[in-house]
């Protein structure tokens, strides 16, 4: 049993001894060293004017549950900058400009207007072509009469 009891004890002072400190952050304004008469990190941060999210922001690897609030270890109570400092303004990225397409115009529409018909093109009416007349055949010239003779039908009975 003693020698549980001696491992108990080296294993408590070793747990001390690896014991994670909080570290101020880089650009701390002003640091305080945490008193005996220091109960908790609220007290601790309302006594210093600070808020409990500002101590842990300021405080690298102090605990929420501020079981790491030891006596003797420096606390940032003004961090890098205590004012809020302004954020730099970006200028928004032009944006390539289109240009407005134009709308489509709508054109009056023509009255209509009476055309002059046209006047119809007359053809030239093509000119009658003469028959050749027939030769005269050596027959002698008969009388012409102006009726022409009945041909003779052959009698049917």
């Amino acid at each position: 049993m003693k020698f549980s009891a001696t491992l108990l004890v080296l294993a408590a002072v070793a747990s001390q001894a690896m014991a994670v400190i909080p570290i101020p952050v880089k650009g701390c304004q002003k640091t305080v060293v945490v008193k005996s008469t220091d109960t908790g990190c609220v007290q601790f941060a309302t006594d210093n004017h600070i808020t409990f999210k500002q101590l842990l922001a300021w405080n690298e690897k102090l605990r929420t549950d501020c079981a790491n609030l030891d006596v003797g270890a420096p606390l940032c109570v003004a961090g890098p900058s205590t004012k809020p400092q302004p954020k730099p303004t970006q200028k928004p990225e032009p944006k390539p400009t289109q240009k407005p397409k134009p709308k489509p115009t709508q054109k009056p529409k023509p009255k209509p207007t009476q055309k002059p018909k046209p006047k119809p093109t007359q053809k030239p009416k093509p000119k009658p072509t003469q028959k050749p007349k027939p030769k005269p055949t050596s027959k002698p010239h008969a009388k012409t009469t102006s009726k022409p003779k009945p041909k003779a039908t052959p009698n049917r009975l």
